[in-house]
């Protein structure tokens, strides 16, 4: 058995490192932007409820109920939310931050047995460690910069996996179902019906390409003019388009028999529609592999 001393102060100055930016946190993934004092008074609220745990006459208020209703009030008096839906999501990211980084020390702690070197110890839920203050602002500030990418990157993945449609793709019985893109961006048409154009990778294109198209692009720069065959002649299609670094480019597609979308586990018709052929990846992941304009999703 050994002894541990626990100074308030330092078990005060280290909850309130550790609280400043879990509620800093919370405020960026709720998109709220408390002013600076009430994140202050949030982070000394928590850090003095943790100094109180040793005196024994305030026991009760370190119950799981007692706990739960004090992380709540600190919530409520940091971000000062009315509306009840926005405060129960900022409660939720509250958490979720919380038990992050909890987590994290907790997985340090058990891998490398710095629990015990830095006097660690746990009572009634707290945590105190004897932690120079170089380590603990360096300790934080990775664990901050740790969530700030988590969130980043789930954030980008939630909105882009939100922006994708499947688009199926129809020509002479073939068929090929792609994950496309919903590009608010994509303004294009075919300048003489004025029909809207997913622009489409053209190696997941091939299950549909009649062989004389697809041999066309096959050493890169597309060779229509090679293409003898009137029937698939008439399907090509010429579109302008304008982008960065290339003001006046020619983007080559065709119109298929038939192009349908599935939405909410529907599957409607397109309308007319021509797919433009993209001969390099759209997407760096490969998340998505064609981009579809907005107009023929608000079909």
């Amino acid at each position: 058995m050994f002894f541990v001393t626990v100074y308030a102060d330092i078990l005060f100055l280290i909850n309130f490192a550790i609280n400043f930016p879990v509620l800093y946190m919370t405020g960026k993934m709720a998109r709220l932007h408390p002013p600076l004092w009430r994140l202050t008074l949030g982070a000394v609220l928590g850090a003095t409820y943790a100094a109180l745990m040793f005196f024994p006459r305030l026991s009760f208020g370190y119950s799981a109920l007692a706990k739960v209703l004090f992380s709540l009030s600190v919530v409520a008096l940091t971000f000062h939310i009315r509306g009840v839906r926005l405060y129960i999501k900022t409660v939720g990211f509250f958490y979720l931050v919380t038990f992050c980084l909890g987590g994290s020390v907790m997985a340090l702690f058990y891998f490398t047995g710095a629990g015990v070197s830095l006097g660690a110890v746990v009572k009634n839920g707290i945590l105190y460690m004897n932690l120079p203050w170089k380590t603990l602002l360096l300790s934080v500030g990775i664990s901050y910069c740790i969530l700030c990418i988590g969130w980043g990157f789930l954030q980008n993945r939630l909105s882009k996996e939100n922006m994708i449609r499947k688009v199926g793709i129809f020509w002479d019985g073939r068929e090929v179902w792609l994950d496309a893109l919903l590009d608010t961006g994509n303004a294009l048409c075919e300048p003489f019906s004025g029909a809207p154009v997913i622009v489409a990778e053209y190696e997941r294109l091939l299950p549909v390409l009649p062989p004389a198209l697809a041999g066309a692009f096959s050493e890169g720069e597309p060779r229509v003019e090679e293409i003898t065959d009137e029937k698939i002649r008439g399907r090509i299609r010429v579109i302008p388009f304008s982008s960065l670094g290339k003001e006046h480019g020619m983007l080559i597609g065709f119109r298929p028999d038939q192009a349908k979308l599935l939405e909410n586990e529907q599957i409607k018709d397109t309308g007319e529609v021509i797919v433009g052929i993209y001969t390099k990846p759209l997407a760096r992941d490969r998340s998505y592999e064609a981009l579809l304009p907005p107009e023929i999703a608000a079909r």
